[in-house]
């Protein structure tokens, strides 16, 4: 079993990865950030799901807020993939810092603001454990009604596999 855990959810693609229940992923998740209108619209996009009418989820956010929500989650170690979205200056360091502390991540478009960034995503994307793309139908070309999910490998295993593509809610990005 998986354990999601969400740093700074700062856009809505974040939540994307939550619009469907996966088996292989715990429905408790931990969310690390500081309090601001980011977590608020977070936590209320995932209440949405949860009291839908059809194919309701069951997430159970668990919110941890700290002045140093990256190195508080590293220490805790509450789960093993963690999701970043928004906030992209300094995306790339900081999904090379977690994919050295042994996380899996995945993390929204753009990885490349600035040109040290290369150096960053290349060291990341060396080796286990995994660093992946969050994308939606305009980002990949494909048109869908729903999300778009790669299979889990069992969690056993020491690496996991999550996209998760899906329509805008009727936000800018």
């Amino acid at each position: 079993m998986h354990t999601l855990l969400f740093l700074e959810p700062g856009h809505f693609h974040a939540t994307l990865t939550l619009r469907e229940p996966n088996p292989r992923v715990s429905d408790e998740v931990f969310v690390h950030a500081s309090d601001g209108p980011g977590l608020r619209d977070f936590l209320a996009l995932v209440e949405r799901f949860n009291g839908r009418t059809e194919r309701p989820t069951r997430w159970r956010p668990a919110v941890i807020t700290d002045a140093d929500p990256l190195s508080r989650l590293i220490a805790e170690r509450r789960g093993d993939i963690v999701v970043l979205a928004g906030r992209n200056g300094g995306k790339a360091r900081t999904f090379r810092r977690l994919h050295e502390a042994g996380f899996h991540v995945l993390a929204d478009k753009p990885w490349l603001v600035e040109p040290e960034d290369l150096e960053d995503i290349r060291a990341s994307l060396t080796g286990w454990p995994l660093v992946a793309t969050i994308s939606s139908p305009r980002a990949n070309r494909v048109a869908s009604s729903g999300p778009s999910v790669a299979p889990l490998p069992p969690a056993s295993t020491d690496h996991a596999v999550w996209t998760c593509s899906s329509p805008k809610y009727g936000r800018s990005g």
